[in-house]
């Protein structure tokens, strides 16, 4: 799930079975917010990897 940092209103996000890990979930999640929504990106030490920095340059 995403959320807009000032509001907490949802802007993105989809749901996956148990089994798949969250963290390679950021890509297709941040490809789901608009546009003229984008911006800084906040996300528990979990996300972490390589990968997930390149996506979110």
């Amino acid at each position: 799930m995403a959320a807009d940092a000032r509001h907490g209103l949802v802007v993105g996000g989809h749901v996956t079975p148990a089994n798949r890990s969250d963290m390679n979930e950021m890509a297709q999640v941040l490809s789901e917010i608009p546009s003229q929504m984008r911006g800084r990106c906040y996300a528990d030490k979990g996300y972490t990897s390589r990968a997930n920095r390149k996506v979110v340059r």
